[in-house]
């Protein structure tokens, strides 16, 4: 059954899309390709969270953002809309009701650092970033001045343990 509904999507689609001597591919095509990437399954195995990653060709730049799919491949949506920032690592909490992630989005608490500290290039270190599973506003949940690499959530999902590198060694 599978194999046959594979099998007429491909048949469609071939008669849909141009040939190769309609449209070659050229460099402008490659901008236009979305990488998606790690993907996390949520503890019930009912939704998927994934980054999209986008090429920005004006400012020599890719640019990521997290999405979140229906196991099914329903219900869409993009969690994040940060065109000058990226995020990444989407790791579910152990009961499935929030999803962390790191981004270099500017952190509130690193911006008062910044500020305090006069560097500001401090407001935009990779940190730890949670948001509510079915998406809505992201809270900044660490605030390491060198930034944070790596991170994972307690077996209760009370806490999150971080790998963040030491500012001194960091210079």
């Amino acid at each position: 059954m599978l194999a046959t509904g594979i099998a007429q999507a491909a048949t469609v689609a071939s008669k849909l899309a141009p040939t190769q001597a309609d449209t070659p591919f050229t460099l402008d095509d490659i901008t236009r390709i979305a990488d998606l990437t790690e993907p996390a399954l949520s503890p019930d195995g009912e939704v998927l969270a994934y980054v999209v990653t986008t090429a920005d060709v004006e400012m020599d730049a890719s640019q990521s953002d997290l999405w979140r799919v229906d196991y099914d491949g329903t219900g869409r949506k993009r969690l994040t809309d940060t065109p000058e920032a990226s995020e990444g690592t989407p790791r579910w909490s152990p009961d499935g009701r929030v999803l962390a992630f790191l981004s270099d989005a500017p952190c509130p608490a690193m911006k008062k650092k910044a500020k305090a500290e006069d560097d500001e290039d401090l407001a935009t270190t990779t940190q730890v970033w949670t948001m509510k599973a079915g998406g809505g506003r992201a809270k900044c949940a660490t605030a390491f001045h060198a930034g944070v690499d790596d991170y994972a959530w307690s077996p209760d999902g009370t806490r999150l343990a971080v790998i963040a590198r030491d500012p001194e060694r960091a210079r």
